[in-house]
């Protein structure tokens, strides 16, 4: 630690953006790390578990990322508070051919694990290889940990939702706290173009972007911006907000002579579940204008709001291509910019971004202010919005702003911000909903309303609004296509019918063990002993053993989709002992608009007694694919044609005992596909009946 505050002290000095993780180095992928378990119907699920001793924080950046159509990929706190996923192909950066980088946002501990759900029948594996594990150190909050202000931003910032933030409600919805290559901090916000249809163009400054560079280096996947992040009211004693993050953007623009950058993020804030957009208006006059604030992620926290009167001049800081100005005592506080508050934007009285953030510049002319040291001394710097338009003249797209924000070509020295155009209205659907399209822009027409897929809900309505009922449980998208200047734009929202759609969820029957514990899993892609439940929306899921009087119930008390982990014990595992008779077990699962039906088809438990079996290898050694045969040794022929007495598992370790791989049977057989291991030498343990039979196996390709 003392040298990393040896460290950090440099980067201030420096002018670089606040770090708050360190970034370990590491080789972990879908080969040489974690357990992959076949399950029966042969999908297939890998998990790692990643320990940081005394991390507040872990967060993960890949080299290679890719998931295949129908995969899906989970993160998760050891206490299931916080979760990421599910991240799907629509999460890629590059393609199969083209293999991009990636990174997942913070999670909140010091061990996180991560679960792959494979479907069976895909023939790819996808990849997911992590280059660095990085360990959150400091600047480390969230709705459950706690924080020293001192070991935050200063005690002086106003919240933005503080009534000095009151005027300033749609703007602050355009501001994002940026994680830097995972490990750094700074903020930028959403600008506004002349076509007005949302495109997802995202100002900061070019010192954020440590290396990265239009013409050189574009490609940010590593970058996530976290939107909405404030506390939902004034006091610091609010909730920290749930952090509502998209990853990757591509610099399409930067230039130093001004300090500016602009991006265009990859995944669009407007379609990530939650998040409200807004896009900033620009005035590129060069005339700062009198009075405005600055909106800002001081030290990566929560929104904060800094008022400033008067005009801003000439940076005597730096040069004639900044605005310099300080910041006013408030009702509420003294905001001032501080680290992480870099690429923040300036905007004036008439709402409109003049400059991003560059900070104090020179610090022997404009020394460094903050809360605890007269901060109504600070003077800050912001690059010229002005100046970045014709990126001090020069005629390269890349080093300015007009080509991208003036698509159409009229020239306007200012331009309105705008709302998101969204269309309104519940993600659900109990009976029926309305949805309206709402913030449509100037000029444009709703040319067409598509229901996807369609036989799900019946369509009623005209103009802007539709009216959507339900005729079959499911999901649908709901899009919505607009005629612009700048051609046609569609605008979707998915939207959940009617109860949980029993037929998505499955349940598998565990081994036959020396306690005779069975456990029951419903999962779309993630196993029983996560206990995340299957679909988005649900809420319950219900157990019961039908001939029995128990009935099991679960219920998520850690945020939607979760259940904690006391919850496991007592809401899904069923012990059962071995001269019971056989049980069946069924489910059903309840979502806002109530209970699903039962699963048609309850699972038999039959443990009855476990009896003697044999098991076959073969073949041995083994290319692609490893079969392991169970034959009755007994003398009642009959049961070796019952599915529920052919249960067992099979797990392959490497030399060093590290489990690699894991199958459950189906029908007396468990297939495993041996491709992804490594030529070598490995040890196969058969579990049956309380049992481990232990077997040696050879893998060559």
């Amino acid at each position: 630690m003392p040298q990393l505050e040896e460290e950090d002290e440099k980067d201030e000095a420096n002018g670089l953006p606040p770090r708050f993780g360190f970034p370990h180095e590491v080789n972990f992928n879908l080969r040489n790390s974690g357990i992959w378990t076949v399950l029966p119907n042969g999908d297939k699920i890998w998990q790692l578990t990643i320990r940081c001793p005394d991390a507040l924080s872990i967060n993960l950046l890949y080299d290679q990322f890719f998931l295949p159509e129908g995969a899906k990929l989970f993160l998760f706190t050891n206490d299931r508070h916080h979760v990421i996923g599910a991240l799907t192909s629509r999460n890629n950066k590059g393609t199969a051919k083209e293999i991009q980088g990636y990174a997942t946002g913070l999670l909140y501990g010091d061990e996180i694990t991560l679960e792959y759900f494979l479907p069976g029948g895909l023939k790819e594996q996808g990849v997911v290889s992590i280059s660095h594990v990085v360990q959150g150190y400091r600047y480390i909050a969230s709705n459950d940990s706690v924080v020293s202000r001192s070991e935050y931003s200063g005690d002086c910032q106003v919240n933005v939702n503080c009534s000095e933030g009151a005027g300033w409600q749609q703007e602050k919805n355009a501001v994002a706290l940026i994680l830097v290559g995972g490990i750094r901090s700074c903020t930028g916000s959403l600008v506004n173009n002349t076509c007005n249809d949302d495109r997802p163009l995202f100002l900061t400054a070019d010192h954020c972007l440590l290396g990265g560079d239009a013409v050189d280096n574009p490609n940010l996947n590593t970058w996530s911006f976290y939107w909405n992040y404030e506390r939902p009211s004034c006091p610091n004693t609010t909730p920290y907000p749930a952090e509502k993050a998209t990853v990757g953007a591509t610099v399409l623009a930067n230039n130093a002579g001004s300090d500016f950058a602009l991006l265009n993020l990859t995944e669009d804030p407007k379609y990530k579940s939650g998040v409200i957009t807004s896009y900033l208006g620009w005035d590129r006059s060069g005339n700062a204008g009198t009075n405005g604030v600055g909106i800002h992620h001081p030290n990566g926290d929560v929104k904060k709001i800094a008022t400033y009167n008067g005009t801003p001049t000439n940076s005597t800081c730096l040069n004639a291509n900044f605005w310099q100005t300080g910041f006013i005592l408030t009702t509420n506080g003294h905001s001032v910019m501080e680290p992480g508050s870099s690429g923040s934007p300036l905007i004036n009285t008439s709402q409109r971004v003049i400059g991003q953030l560059f900070g104090p510049g020179n610090t022997i002319l404009c020394p460094i202010h903050l809360c605890n040291n007269h901060p109504e001394l600070q003077e800050v710097s912001y690059g010229k919005f002005s100046v970045s338009w014709t990126g001090g003249g020069n005629l390269d797209n890349r080093r300015r702003l007009s080509p991208w924000l003036d698509p159409l070509g009229t020239a306007p020295t200012t331009l309105d911000g705008k709302a998101g155009t969204v269309l309104s209205g519940l993600d659900y659907i109990c009976n029926s909903e309305t949805y309206t399209l709402m913030n449509i822009p100037t000029g444009a027409t709703i040319t067409g309303w598509n229901v996807s897929p369609s036989g799900l809900v019946s369509v009623s309505g005209s103009g802007n609004s539709r009216t959507l009922t339900k005729l079959f449980n499911g999901q649908v998208t709901l899009t919505v296509t607009l005629s612009t200047a700048c051609g046609n734009w569609d605008i979707h929202k998915v939207i959940s019918v009617g109860v949980p759609d029993h037929t998505q969820f499955k349940i598998f029957q565990s081994t036959c063990n020396g306690s005779y514990t069975v456990g029951f899993g419903a999962y779309t892609g993630s196993t029983i002993n996560q206990c995340s439940l299957p679909q988005s929306g649900v809420l319950e899921i219900e157990w019961q053993v039908i001939n029995s009087s128990g009935t099991h119930t679960i219920s998520p008390n850690m945020g939607p989709g979760v259940c904690s982990s006391s919850t496991v014990t007592t809401g899904i595992l069923v012990n059962f002992s071995n001269n019971s008779p056989p049980k069946y077990v069924r489910f059903r699962a309840r979502n806002i608009c109530g209970w699903s039906d039962w699963i048609p088809q309850p699972l038999m438990v039959d443990f009855s007694g476990c009896n003697p079996w044999g098991f076959t290898v073969h073949p041995n050694p083994a290319n692609n694919l490893l079969k392991v045969t169970m034959n009755y040794m007994g003398e009642d022929k009959a049961l070796n044609r019952q599915e529920n007495w052919t249960v067992f598992e099979v797990t392959i370790y490497n030399d060093n005992g590290q489990r690699l791989l894991r199958g459950e049977s189906k029908n007396g057989e468990v297939a495993l596909d041996t491709s992804i291991l490594p030529e070598d030498i490995y040890i196969m343990h058969i579990s049956h009946n309380g049992e481990i039979i232990k077997k040696q196996v050879v893998i060559y390709h």
